[in-house]
């Protein structure tokens, strides 16, 4: 015989690699010698995506802004554009949202000509659909249901916004040499179809300003709001984003000889998904009362991202310089690169690779590459974006050059939701009525009113019925059905 059964579906939010891959450019700069580079930032940007036949096809370009020093001491800047087409598989992902990531970058000087190489890597973020489909309760079956906590996707959006900021400087600024920015998000809050976003800004802007480098680095709050249809109030809610362009503009100021007001616009891809919770009854067992049968279990998998967290922590390193050749300052002290480990402890280890640019009594230019072990501390999740900006150095002693860094980590968990259901029941071989008229039966350790149902093949309400205070059944209970359609007369 064939059992009806009912279908419910619920779509979570996952979160996929997308593989990596290389891309490089480069630009020559005509009439000038150069020394080397100062100072470098970089964002990848997706301008398009188009899933076809499960196949998702993204367009992009990775902008390196890019600060060098000439032989003679002054410091000009030049821009590479690196156009990038590629593909990967939706793995099954609806609405997929692309985030590219730079996972290792290098800026070289060949023959007076600025060379970018990086790798890219690309994290899919989109919606899974999940039925579970379990077996009715009717007059033939009887299903044993227990309530579970279900979390799953109630809203999905993505939006590109501006984030401007007039930044006021008490000295003259000629031109902006490098301006990193990290975007932390501490807290997002569902409302009624939006979500707000609440972090902050770290600006660190490098600054030529006559024959020095000069740095100014300036925190602001963010609270930006997202349209998010279906957004519940108490919904959970996370986000994902990335810096994907930084424009800096020197304005006009009434004070020109005595300040410099410098206005940096910041472009932020931002996607985010609200999860709801209900508790939904799930069928863990089930038996009929016509003939001898099996449960059928499967399982949904329920797995969703349950917190993005992003953490910001000052740490410090130190550099030899008793190797460096002698100079009389430093013009700047720049983070262009981090690598990052997971070590035995749940603590992250990382090398970032520093750039130190001095200048000696003659203004000859020297540029050296460090490569600075830091320990950042624990964990919270894997690690899916990490920067880090140089946030202050001194000299001790002569002989190190301890720097500080503000290095900013974006985490990822998961939350595990694995769902077991009775889907169906397979059917043995005869039928299981009886023709006996009476059917008694003894309670066994752990047993409940279900359990002594499926023994006696009768439904709850005829033990219920036929037997006083069987709703809590124990050990050693007595329990008798009596059958008046199996007695003869």
């Amino acid at each position: 015989m064939a059992f009806s059964q009912s279908q419910s579906n619920y779509m979570v939010n996952k979160r996929i690699s997308g593989g990596s891959f290389q891309c490089a450019g480069r630009t020559t700069v005509e009439g000038e010698n150069i020394a080397g580079v100062v100072a470098f930032d970089y964002y990848p940007k997706i301008t398009s995506r188009e899933e076809v036949d499960g196949v998702i096809n993204f367009n992009g370009a990775l902008i390196t802004n890019i600060s060098y020093v000439t032989i003679d001491g002054n410091v000009n800047k030049t821009q590479i554009s690196v156009e990038f087409n590629n593909s990967c598989s939706a793995y099954g992902l609806s609405d997929a949202w692309v985030m590219p990531e730079v996972t290792n970058i290098d800026v070289t000087l060949v023959d007076n000509s600025m060379c970018v190489s990086a790798q890219v890597g690309v994290t899919l973020y989109g919606v899974i659909s999940e039925t579970i489909t379990q077996i009715n309760e009717d007059e033939d079956v009887v299903t044993n249901s227990e309530q579970k906590e279900i979390k799953s996707l109630a809203s999905a959006a993505s939006e590109e916004f501006n984030i401007v900021e007039e930044i006021k400087v008490n000295r003259v600024i000629e031109e902006i040499v490098s301006s990193p920015v990290v975007v932390t998000i501490n807290a997002v809050n569902s409302l009624a179809d939006k979500v707000v976003l609440e972090g902050t800004v770290l600006y660190n802007l490098m600054m030529k300003s006559g024959d020095e480098i000069a740095s100014e680095i300036r925190e602001v709050p963010l609270r930006q709001e997202v349209a998010c249809l279906g957004a519940n109030e108490n919904d959970e809610a996370i986000v994902m984003g990335y810096v994907s362009g930084v424009e800096t503009t020197i304005l006009p100021t009434q004070d020109a000889e005595n300040e410099t007001v410098i206005s940096v616009g910041v472009t932020y891809n931002a996607n985010v998904y609200t999860t709801k919770s209900e508790m939904v009854n799930i069928v863990s067992d089930a038996f009929s009362v016509r003939e001898e049968t099996t449960p059928v279990s499967e399982a949904a998998n329920l797995d969703y991202i349950s917190a993005v967290t992003q953490t910001s922590k000052l740490v410090s390193g130190e550099i030899d310089i008793t190797t460096y050749p002698e100079f009389d300052q430093i013009v700047s002290v720049n983070a262009n690169a981090v690598a990052v480990a997971l070590n035995e402890a749940n603590s992250i280890d990382m090398v970032i690779e520093t750039q130190v640019v001095t200048r000696d009594e003659s203004g000859q230019i020297s540029v050296r590459t460090e490569h600075v072990p830091v320990v950042f501390g624990e964990s919270h999740g894997e690690v899916s974006g990490i920067s880090a900006l140089v946030s202050g150095y001194h000299v001790r002693q002569g002989r190190d050059l301890e720097v500080e860094y503000t290095v900013s980590i974006t985490t990822v968990s998961e939350n595990k939701q694995v769902i077991t259901f009775v889907s169906n029941l397979d059917q043995g071989a005869g039928d299981v009525s009886d023709d006996a008229g009476i059917k008694m039966y003894y309670v066994r350790e752990g047993e409940r009113l279900f359990d002594v149902c499926r023994e006696l093949r009768v439904r709850p309400e005829v033990v219920l019925s036929q037997n006083e205070g069987a709703e809590n059944v124990s050990a050693g209970d007595k329990i008798i059905v009596y059958f008046p359609q199996s007695v003869n007369f």
